[in-house]
């Protein structure tokens, strides 16, 4: 057992925060060991989809403020956001600071409808790295505002009704509702999954036109592959197509 689980199950990559007597707080040898399991899934041939969790009553509480050596932590939210495969969070407890950073950096959120988000840092007379990042630009500016300048934590049917969580589940359904979206994405061919993925990724801050033609070369690219081959002679015969990831 690490700092950080990680193992593959039927395409399936699980990633788990694993520091339970500390609520997951991350610090330096866990800070190293989290960007190793990221960096393992992008060049894991056997995982197509991730599941991001934390063990214990907590899915993260975010840098352990005990720690005095400077993490990247920059530079770790730039490469989450860049995974060329999907990212599924389920957060349990509290997800603050840090923690909230990386569910912000994943595609999609699913949440206990006990859990709690926010960034407090301002109580503690300090400023973040990810809350003026994502806050006000993820969520409706006004409302990043007022949470990050009062330090108040967002309830779960809060980040819901914002947008920040996807889904909404019970501590005993929260992994079983992240498995069956993961399960829904991982049954359709990986590499359109991934270019869906890098389209938009590239596409994200340019104007219409330049996303429709980036948009345009990569799915013109995925047409050429075998999975688009057997996606097509599948439909045709009438069965389950059997994707190669090629």
């Amino acid at each position: 057992m690490g700092w950080i689980d990680y193992e593959t199950k039927d395409n399936l990559a699980y990633i788990s925060l694993n520091r339970p007597e500390k609520l997951n707080a991350i610090n330096f040898q866990m800070f190293e060991a989290l960007w190793a399991a990221f960096n393992r899934y992008e060049t894991d041939p056997d995982a197509w989809v991730a599941i991001l969790s934390g063990k214990g009553r907590s899915f993260c509480a975010g840098h352990d403020h005990n720690e005095s050596r400077a993490m990247d932590v920059d530079e770790l939210f730039v490469s989450v956001l860049n995974l060329s495969k999907p990212l599924i969070v389920a957060v349990q407890g509290h997800c603050v600071g840090m923690a909230l950073a990386l569910v912000f950096c994943s595609d999609i959120r699913i949440g206990t409808k006990d859990s709690h988000y926010g960034w407090p840092n301002v109580r503690l007379g300090v400023s973040s790295i990810g809350g003026p990042a994502f806050m006000p630009h993820f969520l409706p500016r006004n409302f990043g505002y007022e949470y990050m300048f009062t330090g108040d934590l967002m309830s779960a049917q809060e980040a819901f009704r914002l947008g920040l969580l996807n889904h909404l589940a019970t501590q005993d359904t929260l992994m079983a509702t992240a498995e069956k979206v993961a399960r829904k994405i991982s049954a359709n061919a990986p590499l359109a999954v991934q270019a869906m993925k890098e389209a938009t990724l590239l596409g994200l801050e340019l104007p219409i036109e330049q996303r429709l033609k980036i948009s345009k070369v990569i799915a013109e690219r995925v047409a050429e592959t075998d999975d688009a081959k057997e996606g097509a002679l599948a439909f045709s015969e009438r069965r389950r197509p059997v994707w190669s990831g090629k």
